[in-house]
């Protein structure tokens, strides 16, 4: 009977994992309270079918409050981020490793190289992991029937990702003083045209009072 009952016990304790690890990574993001934003990203590009699919993957997941930080280091707004598919789907890859790799192994190396192709460097402290020395592993060794998923308190950003928000942000600005220009252009032209015609109009009324005068001193004569 003991046996039996120890049997049953151990059924219990490895039933919960076992029912996580027949899910796709999807499926373990939508359990996650705090991957609402990540999970509306992934849905957003073709990550969101490919992490339902067959094959290893490892995920890197940032909490919303990772995302909210991003939005605001990134000086943009999340409607903005994601009204460009191809920048969103870009910061993903950058998310998502090839090949299934938990805490312990991730532990074993100094970097691993993402979809997008530039490393992310892998560092020890103490008993944490950290990515690119700035993304701190919250949680981690969520088992998913294609892969792992880690949970992660900052957006990882690749070389280059901030340059190219600000050198959006400065076109939008460059745009922005360029139209300003116009305008003010535009204004001074007016005002000039304007100060042109004024001038002419004097120049003809004093052309008209010398004459009215000469005319005069002609009458009287």
């Amino acid at each position: 009977m003991r046996p039996f009952i120890l049997l049953f016990l151990g059924w219990l304790c490895i039933w919960p994992v076992s029912a996580q690890e027949d899910a796709d990574l999807i499926e373990i993001v939508v359990a996650e309270n705090d991957l609402s934003i990540f999970h509306e990203a992934l849905a957003e590009t073709d990550w969101g079918l490919t992490l339902t699919q067959d094959g290893q993957f490892t995920v890197f997941a940032p909490t919303d409050e990772a995302f909210a930080r991003a939005f605001e280091r990134l000086e943009t707004t999340k409607e903005d981020f994601f009204a460009h598919p191809d920048r969103l789907a870009s910061l993903l890859s950058f998310h998502v490793v090839a090949g299934a790799m938990s805490l312990e192994e991730l532990r074993g190396e100094t970097s691993v190289m993402p979809y997008r192709r530039s490393s992310l460097v892998i560092d020890r402290q103490d008993d944490e992991l950290l990515l690119n020395r700035e993304a701190r592993v919250l949680q981690g060794d969520l088992a998913a029937s294609n892969g792992w998923l880690h949970i992660v308190d900052t957006v990882l950003l690749a070389p280059g990702e901030f340059a190219i928000e600000i050198a959006d942000n400065l076109s939008f600005l460059v745009l922005g003083l360029a139209v300003v220009a116009l305008l003010v252009s535009g204004y001074l032209s007016s005002l000039f045209w304007r100060w042109r015609l004024v001038n002419r109009e004097i120049a003809l009324l004093r052309s008209r009072i010398k004459e009215a005068a000469r005319n005069d001193q002609s009458f009287r004569s």
